[in-house]
């Protein structure tokens, strides 16, 4: 799928996509998908991104992670983020602690 197919997708249709189908996502597919979309990542969805699609996150996006899906991300995903994103997730954790 295109970018602009992914920016197509309802939530539902984002929330029936498998680990597969997410791990092969790009930063720009990633980028297209809402903050509601991302929402539906269940824990292994987000452990299935890859380092480089993670650049899509926005730092909103980041924000809006549930407790555990900030949790889900993986030492090697965190070491790949932005210093912007970084912060994101930084403020998240310290939300939930």
């Amino acid at each position: 799928l295109k970018s602009t197919q992914i920016a197509a997708l309802s939530t539902d249709q984002v929330a029936a996509l498998n680990s597969t189908q997410i791990k092969a996502l790009t930063a720009s597919e990633v980028g297209a998908l809402s903050t509601a979309d991302i929402a539906t990542f269940s824990t292994d969805e987000i452990a299935a991104l890859t380092t480089a699609a993670l650049a899509g996150l926005s730092t909103g996006d980041i924000s809006s992670l549930s407790s555990n899906q900030l949790y889900a991300l993986t030492t090697t995903q965190v070491q790949a983020l932005d210093a912007g994103q970084v912060a994101a997730v930084v403020a998240a954790y310290a939300a939930y602690n």
